[in-house]
């Protein structure tokens, strides 16, 4: 045993510097009565004395600890390269150590390739999460960019639709003013139609009240004649508005077209146009249904007035000029039905184009989505993955005791400013966390203790007093990635101290020398902010339970 520990003596004292682990594969002495599992060749060994700074008196215990450490980060890495589809050095490394090597077995040469094929895969893995967030920071731009965008074309569809719908209740009332002259206008010839009767009857005394008659026949065609006249107007202006409607929405789905075609991530934009194609088989729909009642409303005139004819026609042998205007008028309304049947052909044409291009565009807006969502995936176990790596750095450690430097201060402290402002709002978060779970608890507490505990509470267990029972007990149960990652460094202070001679106690002493041993500010924080969670822990645990032996193995679970 005592061999052993003078054979790792040299490599870990020296473990701190670079120019060391470079010499140590010549330099190393026989650690161990298997000279099989070392990777070097047994010719390039030989024993040189090492004299330190400050010899420490480790046993092999922390070389097993270290190494052990160096493997579980490692092959976390490793897990994290395969992950992210990058390649690995330190995987052939590793099962090779895995082949031959066993815990704690390898030499400080096999120590510093380890780290050196550790730091390039870091490395890697920075630069790949550099470029991926190059990526998400300008879709993230354009996402904002089109969500503006969507606001001003809503805003000005709004106003589309209160100017259509301020058109469509004027062509109502237009339409229900036509509805009363039409009424009149059958009334009246319900009158003459009376009137025809008593003159048939009184033929030979009342020929100028024919004649009469007739002229004001007469004159009421004409006025139907100039109502049909209004009405063919009134459609042309509709037709032309029609028109300049759809000509407004061609130029307006041309430019949403450019405006896909340009900003492919723009799902927005889609919608709006979804949108907008539905207004217009609204506005379609309403159209058509407007123009069925129309022409129902013109095939009962012309039923009507059908009906008038063959009355006059056997009424009226002797009006041939009567039955001459009669029939002009029975054409024109036949003109115009047939007017009536090419627009509704020409409308249906219109809503079966309408409908593809909204299955079209259906089909862009799936598309888009998932895009969209396979982005958003990536982007949120980006952020997890960053967030375990701010929150928990002993699962990347530093592979040189020694950092690198670009050369200049100033970049160097601002790299390190930003790197402890994301780890101080990760730390902040945590606490805000943990006050919030202290406050209950106490809460708790005091409602438990006002309405009275069992006796089985009462004899058995006491809640802990103070902050400094609780984070002297917490360490002793709970087993964090922390400990895990700081044993062989606690084991270094530990005996250094002893070397020294401090007269401190065994638990304040141990935690001590792990806040020392992880240098950056990060890791003490992190260090409180566990003792803290585990004191919590703790409480909680005592108050729900009823025995020390139930309440252990929650705070476990926990």
């Amino acid at each position: 045993m005592s061999s052993a520990s003078d054979g790792c003596r040299p490599a870990l004292a020296a473990w701190p510097s670079t120019d060391s682990l470079e010499r140590l594969p010549q330099n190393r002495p026989s650690s161990g009565p298997n000279p099989k599992n070392s990777l070097y060749p047994r010719d390039s060994v030989c024993s040189v004395s090492c004299q330190t700074v400050e010899p420490s008196l480790v046993p092999c215990d922390a070389c097993r600890g270290v190494q052990s450490l160096l493997r579980r980060t490692g092959e976390a890495l490793v897990e994290l390269l395969r992950a992210e589809g990058l390649p690995c050095s330190l995987q052939p490394l590793l099962a090779a150590v895995e082949d031959t090597v066993g815990v704690g077995d390898m030499t400080a040469g096999d120590v510093a390739q380890w780290a050196g094929e550790q730091l390039r895969d870091t490395r890697r893995l920075a630069k790949h999460l550099q470029e991926v967030r190059g990526t998400v920071r300008p879709l993230r731009d354009q996402l904002a960019a089109s969500e503006a965008e969507r606001k001003q074309c809503k805003a000005r569809l709004d106003k589309a639709r209160n100017e259509f719908e301020r058109e469509t209740e004027k062509r109502q009332a237009n339409v229900v003013q036509l509805e009363f002259s039409l009424r009149k206008a059958q009334r009246c010839v319900k009158e003459t139609e009376q009137r025809l009767q008593e003159e048939q009857q009184q033929r030979r005394r009342e020929m100028l009240n024919w004649e009469e008659g007739d002229a004001r026949l007469k004159e009421k065609a004409a006025l139907q004649q100039d109502s049909l006249q209004a009405l063919a107007c009134e459609n042309k202006a509709l037709q032309e508005k029609v028109r300049t409607l759809q000509r407004l929405e061609h130029e307006a789905r041309c430019d949403l077209q450019e405006r896909v075609q340009q900003l492919e991530g723009q799902i927005s934009e889609t919608r709006v146009l979804l949108d907008k194609e539905s207004a217009k088989y609204r506005s379609a729909c309403r159209q058509q249904e407007s123009m069925q009642a129309k022409q129902r409303a013109l095939l009962e005139r012309v039923n009507v007035l059908d009906e008038d004819r063959e009355d006059l026609q056997r009424q009226l042998d002797e009006s041939e000029e009567r039955q001459a205007d009669l029939r002009d008028q029975l054409r024109r309304v036949a003109e115009e039905k047939e007017q009536q049947r090419a627009q509704l052909l020409k409308e249906q044409d219109l809503y079966s184009e309408l409908h593809r291009e909204k299955q079209i565009l259906e089909t862009r807006i799936g598309n888009l989505q998932n895009t969209v969502t396979e982005l958003k995936e990536h982007v949120d176990a980006l952020q997890e993955r960053e967030r375990l790596l701010v929150a928990f750095p002993e699962l990347s450690p530093p592979t040189q005791d020694q950092p690198q430097t670009t050369g200049n201060v100033l970049l160097d402290m601002e790299q390190q400013l930003r790197a402890n402002n994301t780890r101080i709002q990760v730390l902040e978060k945590e606490n805000s966390t943990l006050h919030g779970s202290l406050e209950k608890l106490r809460q708790r507490a005091q409602q438990h203790a006002s309405t009275g505990a069992s006796p089985q509470q009462t004899s058995g267990i006491s809640l802990p007093s103070t902050p400094l029972e609780k984070q002297q007990s917490a360490p002793t149960q709970m087993h964090s990635p922390l400990e895990s990652s700081s044993d062989a460094r606690a084991g270094f202070n530990n005996r250094g101290k002893e070397a020294r001679g401090g007269d401190r106690d065994l638990e304040p002493e141990a935690l001590g020398d792990r806040v020392s041993a992880a240098t950056p500010s990060s890791l003490q924080v992190h260090v409180q902010s566990l003792h803290l969670n585990t004191g919590a822990t703790v409480a909680k645990g005592r108050a729900k339970t009823h025995s020390a032996s139930v309440g252990g193995s929650n705070y476990r679970r926990k």
